[in-house]
């Protein structure tokens, strides 16, 4: 993901996997920054990236 400025939108397409097609799903992506674990959640059509998850370890 450190490759991906923009980072990338949550769809099936671009992950190239769709478990349940037709169906609308999530992404949790567990990280660590400094030592403290985050959680985050995007559904179909979100887009994540590392400034993303950066701000959303500040909270």
């Amino acid at each position: 993901m450190i490759r991906l400025d923009s980072g990338f939108q949550v769809q099936p397409s671009f992950l190239q996997a769709d478990p349940f097609v037709g169906y609308h799903k999530a992404l949790v992506i567990v990280y660590d920054v400094k030592g403290q674990r985050h959680i985050f959640t995007a559904y179909e059509n979100d887009t994540v990236s590392t400034t993303t998850l950066l701000e959303g370890a500040k909270q």
